[in-house]
């Protein structure tokens, strides 16, 4: 009597936490599409523009990588590609149990008009500014700006799109004039 009720109880749990999650899975989507349309961008819950083999050092981190729930659209004359990042590494104990330990990242991805300029990217006012950003990486690469940092809340995503906007912004105007592509 006691085993049926343990399994029992484990089916239940287990039904419960698969149910939750689908739930909180859909709850996620449905705030990212509100958040999607409030700034108006389109949305899609897997990656249309293959955001993956953008070659920056942060997608080659982990076993297994992915990403989801990509928001885009312009602001200002500027392409923004929001979306979420994933990657898992494999881990085991000495047992040889294997666990999959993940982490998940917030990125925005814009283009710059320059492929080649990194001594004159980080004058003065791009150092300050980067001083006074705190909790924000960026990468860049070829023709592209990435800023990620923690995973954050769909309706909170404008801080990744606003630090990849406002670091685009703090290029040098030399930079543009001299490092341009074409030129």
């Amino acid at each position: 009597m006691a085993v049926a009720l343990i399994i029992v109880i484990g089916v239940l749990v287990v039904g419960g936490a698969i149910v939750f999650g689908y739930y909180a899975r859909k709850r996620r989507i449905q705030e990212w599409q509100q958040t999607a349309g409030h700034l108006g961008f389109q949305y899609s819950t897997e990656d249309p523009f293959d955001l993956l083999g953008l070659p920056f050092d942060l997608f080659r981190r982990g076993d297994g990588r992915g990403v989801e729930n990509v928001v885009w659209g312009q602001r200002d004359g500027l392409d923004i590609k929001d979306f979420e990042y994933w990657y898992y590494q494999h881990s085991s104990d000495a047992q040889g149990h294997t666990n999959l330990d993940y982490s998940h990242v917030s990125c925005t991805v814009v283009p710059t008009a320059v492929s080649q300029f990194a001594t004159y990217l980080v004058d003065a006012r791009m150092m300050q500014w980067l001083l006074d950003n705190k909790g924000w990486h960026f990468e860049l690469c070829g023709r592209w700006v990435l800023a990620y940092g923690g995973r954050t809340k769909p309706k909170l995503i404008w801080g990744v799109i606003e630090a990849a906007r406002e670091f685009h912004q703090h290029i040098p105007k030399v930079i543009d004039e001299t490092y341009r592509e074409g030129s």
